[in-house]
């Protein structure tokens, strides 16, 4: 979604930065995209400040960037932390929202994230505008078992959710070959 504004929900966002984006920039370099350099102008992605001016912007670009990962065709993605702060993100406009580690979510604050899902109507002809995607382990706190709510809910309508079960064999690809046991 070229000049979209992607809402990325996270507990902090400080933990965020310093622990998803070592990863981030990691599996970004793994497909080809490297940091945006300032010095030769040239680069994939910005990383919290704004892009730069010949880039796209987004429809509804941010004042703040500091939370911000920017690309050139003007898709942004922006940090919002909800253990402090959750009433703050009230009356964002996202055209699509990641909920990151959603075991670290409390459902309350999906009456915060779930208004938001309204920005750039009209402009966007693809089933991801306006989606909310919810990635996690499996919830062991009360205040998350929420998300085993959406498979109840894709059960009964798998039109509007999906649910999928992911085990840590599914993902041995990425984990170390001695992952499992030590676990």
């Amino acid at each position: 979604l070229p000049r979209a504004k992607c809402g990325w929900g996270v507990k902090t966002v400080k933990k965020a930065k310093s622990k998803l984006t070592p990863n981030l920039k990691s599996r970004l370099e793994d497909w080809g995209l490297k940091e945006y350099n300032w010095s030769t102008g040239r680069g994939d992605y910005v990383l919290w400040r704004k892009p730069p001016a010949h880039w796209d912007q987004p429809y509804e670009a941010p004042d703040n960037w500091d939370n911000c990962i920017s690309w050139p065709n003007g898709f942004i993605i922006e940090l919002e932390g909800f253990k402090m702060t959750s009433e703050e993100n009230r009356g964002s406009n996202f055209d699509m929202y990641v909920i990151d580690e959603g075991l670290n979510i409390k459902q309350e604050w999906l009456k915060v994230i779930l208004p938001t899902l309204r920005a750039n109507v009209g402009k966007f002809d693809s089933p991801l505008h306006h989606m909310l995607f919810v990635f996690s382990s499996p919830p062991w706190k009360p205040d998350a078992q929420w998300i085993w709510k959406i498979e109840e809910d894709a059960k009964r309508e798998p039109e509007n959710y999906y649910f999928c079960l992911v085990k840590t064999r599914d993902n041995q690809a990425f984990l170390p070959h001695d992952y499992i046991p030590t676990l």
